[in-house]
């Protein structure tokens, strides 16, 4: 992406077709804003990200272990989902961490 504040515009090649998109950078920021705002798909994490994904990842495994326990999952739908093998080890790196997000705008262009 190219970003412009001096001249107020953002500006990005297309996906397909080789085509430019130019926009004035103030809608582009009002359309993140909006979208961002969207309780239904964002969630504001705690100051400390660390903490909200330990947080999370262990409320996943217990409800994952919980399924599996009912019969509603299978071993190797936990083993996918939260790197648990078998024996309740962690088949994946312990030293893997997931990155944070990052939000880029995506905009349409129709002929």
């Amino acid at each position: 992406a190219v970003v412009s504040t001096q001249s107020g515009h953002y500006g990005r090649g297309a996906d397909k077709g080789g085509a430019i998109l130019i926009l004035n950078y103030s809608d582009v920021t009002q359309a993140l804003d909006r979208e961002l705002s969207d309780p239904e798909k964002y969630e504001i994490v705690s100051d400390n990200p660390d903490k909200h994904r330990e947080t999370t990842t262990k409320l996943i495994t217990k409800k994952v272990r919980d399924l599996e326990d009912q019969g509603l999952i299978r071993g190797k739908d936990r083993e996918l989902i939260t790197g648990l093998n078998d024996n309740h080890h962690q088949k994946h790196n312990p030293e893997f961490k997931p990155e944070d997000p990052t939000i880029y705008p995506l905009f349409k262009l129709h002929k």
